[in-house]
């Protein structure tokens, strides 16, 4: 079975001034589909590089990134970002949710990007609005929403184009004890439905705990927690 992520000796280091940081060193993971990976440690040591560097936003100066078999490393800008525009869903700490639109229009709107029609795209987010549990809220614009439907939304938004590789960076860190349990168990829900590889950065022992297994950044490398 082909891995839907593969890091393979990855490395990352910041520079200030004569100070160099060496972030990752030698970083390896692989994920496979339906496969959730929970990502932790303390802060600053660099979960939100190596999803960056796994999302392809960030290169890293040594090591290769392959999805789905691919190398990640060889392709060009525009390659790179068609991959992460279909390959790759993407889930942050704040939602990001526009402001203007629906909550049904924010779904739509990157499926139209990638080429969907507008019926097509209404179809896939009324679909994933029910998974969420919001479909009596697909109409509210994001102001209008709970913390935890907004985030919500912006899960459902990440699995819009049917990517294969899901990256979340702290994505109920903003919550409340409750909300963020109810939006990591739709998580799980739809991770498992839709049997797309998820690697989820989280300070939250519990709900790491829930994770098929989880991995801690320890000095530029990733060991089993």
């Amino acid at each position: 079975m082909i891995d839907v992520l593969k890091l393979e000796d990855i490395r990352k280091t910041f520079f200030q001034g004569r100070t160099s940081l060496v972030v990752l060193n030698k970083a390896n993971l692989k994920i496979q589909g339906g496969e959730m990976v929970g990502l932790i440690g303390p802060s600053g040591s660099g979960k939100s590089t190596l999803l960056q560097i796994a999302g392809l936003l960030e290169n890293a100066e040594e090591g290769r990134v392959s999805i789905l078999g691919v190398p990640m490393n060889k392709l060009d800008d525009n390659s790179r970002t068609k991959a992460r525009g279909t390959d790759i869903g993407f889930v942050y700490q704040y939602h990001h949710l526009l402001a203007e639109f629906t909550a049904l229009e924010n779904i739509v709107l990157p499926q139209l990007i990638s080429g969907k029609s507008k019926t097509q795209a209404n179809n896939v987010a009324n679909k994933l609005l029910a998974s969420m549990q919001l479909s009596d809220r697909s109409t509210h614009r994001p102001a209008r929403l709970s913390g935890g439907e907004q985030q919500r939304v912006a899960v459902a938004r990440a699995l819009a184009n049917g990517p294969r590789l899901l990256l979340a960076d702290e994505p109920t860190g903003n919550l409340d004890h409750d909300s963020a349990e109810q939006v990591f168990n739709l998580l799980v829900e739809l991770v498992k439905k839709t049997g797309v590889a998820a690697l989820i950065a989280t300070h939250n022992p519990e709900l790491a705990g829930k994770m098929d297994r989880v991995l801690r950044l320890e000095n530029g490398i990733l060991v089993p927690d």
